[in-house]
């Protein structure tokens, strides 16, 4: 009677386990989900960023030649030294914008980049949690 009752407690105890790792694989897979979409989505949205990004990279060269043949005319009317300089020192401040301009989506891209690498690693993590979760609900059963 004693043996009957002590493994009916034990095998109250291993269900319990098991109701334990049950709960504990869900979690990771509704986690693993959130993250997996979150990775899409970010995926998604960068491919948008760099369309447009290309777009006004080209409509930015269609202005600078549209720029650049206005400062053409500009030129062949007008010999003034004055006239020749100001231009001088706007191109050094359109130069001097493009770098910042520049230099902030360098930046944001190396954030993004640096983001897309912590969910990556963030999923990675997850995979391997749901891989050893799903092992052990392997050995108990």
């Amino acid at each position: 009677m004693l043996e009957e009752v002590g493994a009916v407690v034990v095998v109250l105890r291993l269900f319990r386990v098991v109701k334990i790792i049950d709960e504990f694989s869900a979690g990771a897979e509704e986690r693993m989900d959130a993250v997996s979409e979150k990775v899409e989505a970010l995926e998604r949205e960068n491919g948008g960023l760099q369309k447009e990004k290309n777009g006004l990279r080209e409509e930015c060269e269609g202005l600078r030649e549209e720029r650049n043949t206005l400062r053409l005319e500009r030129r062949a009317w007008t010999k003034d030294k004055r006239d020749l300089q100001q231009e001088v020192n706007v191109l050094h401040r359109d130069r001097d914008s493009v770098r910042q301009e520049l230099d902030g989506m360098t930046k944001e891209m190396a954030g993004m980049r640096d983001e897309l690498n912590g969910l990556k690693k963030e999923r990675d993590a997850l995979d391997w949690e749901l891989t050893t979760t799903r092992r052990f609900q392997g050995l108990g059963r």
